[in-house]
């Protein structure tokens, strides 16, 4: 079963954000799920594993509709059997996706799978602190401090354009990696 995080969230819109694809991906989720899809797997959706962040879930329940999912930015499993069948589903419309070259406001994107997976209750509960996401900046010590400190299980790192001095922000964080792990992994090699 894939491992996830089942913590619903009020989608917010926020300029230069993807917020208006996640919505376009609501709007697929709500023709077949509601509310009550969350009751039929309660242990999934309120879980000790996210704290705090239950709290999040219960907000939503004065809704019928999905308002939206607490989207951890960090690597997700599938299960291929149950994306195809979404697919299937939904092919006409998640396919124009295909015909972009950029990321339009229309389009879709793989959480789609990801909450309709949640819906069905096809994944293992996971804490939200599993993962963390980091945009790299000119000052890092948050990245650093949680490399050398294995505050998480694993962290994604995404470069940004405004960085004053990349060369100087890669070789602190090389430094920070080859410290914590001096030997390389078989993937490596």
């Amino acid at each position: 079963m894939p491992r996830d995080s089942g913590v619903l969230s009020p989608q917010i819109p926020i300029e230069n954000s993807i917020t208006s694809i996640t919505v376009n991906d609501l709007k697929i989720i709500n023709k077949y799920f509601s509310r009550n899809d969350i009751f039929k797997h309660f242990g999934k959706f309120f879980n000790f594993k996210y704290g705090i962040n239950n709290l999040k879930t219960f907000s939503t329940l004065p809704w019928k509709k999905i308002l939206g999912f607490y989207d951890l930015h960090i690597p997700i499993s599938f299960n291929k059997t149950l994306m195809e069948k979404f697919w299937n589903l939904e092919k006409d419309d998640l396919s124009k996706v295909f015909d972009n070259k950029f990321r339009t406001d229309l389009d879709y994107n793989i959480w789609v799978y990801r909450y309709n997976q949640l819906l069905r209750g096809f994944f293992e509960t996971r804490s939200t602190n599993f993962g963390k996401y980091y945009n790299i900046s000119d000052n890092n010590e948050n990245i650093i401090k949680d490399i050398s400190k294995h505050h998480h299980h694993l962290i994604v790192l995404n470069d940004q354009s405004d960085i004053a001095n990349f060369k100087n922000v890669r070789k602190e964080l090389i430094v920070a990696f080859d410290r914590q792990y001096p030997k390389k992994s078989t993937f490596e090699n």
